[in-house]
């Protein structure tokens, strides 16, 4: 998920400056980015005037996690309207969410638009009047947001199993701030498609002809970057845990990653500069492996990392030292496209299991081309416990390792 874009500010009327104050807003919902949605505009009235923010969105960018889509200074303290417009590919409005928040401070909050309204019309015709806006399927209080829950009336979900089955069988849906959304597994496709929530594996936007061209893998050498002993470059690992429940605590030194859903976070990165720039990467893949004394079970998703991280000094708070995340936990605008998910189950006792993830060759290519930009994986549980050896693993033949595969030009 590439991280957002503010593209601009349309209008800015502000009369004096006594009393204001700034506001963030943040935006979840599980509209496809991309396809079904291209940008969001975001307007805001308050008793000192009104603002428009427009936010392009690309093609694989994480709205599940939630997105940074509009930061306005100089809001006047009061009652504010804001709308924010869920645009598609002609600019048209596929959703629309209205927030009324009382502004008496430096403000954020968070709004959940949901695809469940795309066919809900409020208020119901039964319905309160108050009841003007769509969440979750149900017309609910304008003042709803995952700040005040408490008036969204009852939640749509506790946890992942209340939501049941997703519409496509590449697809599932998560309990996401109380609302079922749900989110497409595109590891689940073939190379050069996606998981679209309506009809399934389809072909991905830019791809033509009903497919990519893979590159060319004639000549092409398999290189591996890890710590296990066998690798072809070693010495190149970095990984640590973040954890909530110990914000300024650093893990880099760990033998394994320990994340739990709502609860920690993993980095992991490898230093695969030793690759010639102009190099062609043909394949790539991520092995790792789980920790003894079960895992427990869960699921985690792995997303390309778009902000730099020190494994001695990352914390919930920080990348580095003094240099605080976009959002704690690296969630967020840290958080570039999706590559997968890694899935463990408690069916083993006491034994390191092996999991294996095809990773996009652009973004290694990307990696490759510009090392600078390399900033590794973020691996993000969704569900359950996630338990995965490290590179300072005591057997280390079972610690991380990258795959590449690639062609000199």
């Amino acid at each position: 998920m590439s991280s957002r874009s503010l593209v601009a500010v349309l209008s800015l009327l502000l009369f004096g400056c006594e009393g204001s104050h700034s506001v963030v807003i943040d935006l979840i919902t599980d509209l496809e980015p991309g396809v079904e949605l291209h940008s969001v505009r975001t307007e805001i009235l308050h008793p000192g005037g009104g603002a428009m923010v427009s936010t392009d969105v690309a093609f694989g960018e994480d709205f599940i996690g939630g997105r940074r889509i509009a930061e306005l200074s100089g809001v006047a303290s009061g009652s504010t309207t804001t709308r924010v417009f869920l645009e598609g590919p002609e600019g048209e409005t596929a959703l629309t969410r209205t927030i009324i928040v009382q502004v008496a401070g430096d403000t954020g909050f968070t709004v959940v638009a949901t695809r469940s309204c795309l066919s809900v019309v409020c208020p119901a015709p039964m319905g309160a009047p108050t009841h003007s806006t769509c969440v979750g399927g149900r017309c609910v209080d304008q003042r709803c947001t995952v700040e005040s829950n408490e008036y969204c009336g009852v939640p749509g979900c506790m946890t992942d199993t209340d939501c049941g089955a997703a519409s496509v069988p590449c697809a599932r849906q998560v309990c996401v701030a109380g609302e079922c959304l749900q989110e497409g597994l595109d590891a689940m496709c073939s190379p050069g498609e996606y998981c679209d929530l309506t009809t399934g594996c389809a072909v991905a936007p830019g791809v033509v002809d009903g497919g990519v061209d893979p590159p060319d893998a004639s000549g092409a050498t398999l290189i591996t970057f890890g710590e296990d002993g066998t690798a072809d470059v070693s010495g190149v690992t970095f990984d640590t845990t973040l954890s909530s429940s110990f914000p300024t605590q650093s893990a880099g030194d760990n033998p394994s990653v320990e994340i739990e859903a709502g609860v920690s976070t993993a980095l992991l990165r490898f230093d695969i500069s030793s690759i010639a720039t102009t190099s062609t990467v043909v394949s790539a893949e991520l092995e790792v492996w789980t920790n003894f004394s079960p895992s427990q079970g869960g699921m985690a998703n792995v997303y390309a990392a778009s902000e730099a991280w020190d494994e001695a000094s990352a914390t919930w708070q920080e990348r580095a030292s003094g240099m605080p995340w976009s959002t704690p936990g690296a969630d967020g605008g840290s958080r570039g496209v999706m590559l997968g998910s890694i899935t463990t189950t408690n069916d083993m006792f006491f034994e390191s299991l092996e999991s294996r993830l095809p990773i996009d060759p652009a973004v290694v290519q990307a990696w490759i081309s510009r090392p600078s930009d390399n900033h590794g994986f973020i691996i993000a549980p969704v569900t359950g416990y996630v338990g995965l050896l490290s590179s300072e693993a005591v057997l280390f033949e079972n610690a991380p390792i990258l795959h590449v595969q690639h062609s000199a030009m």
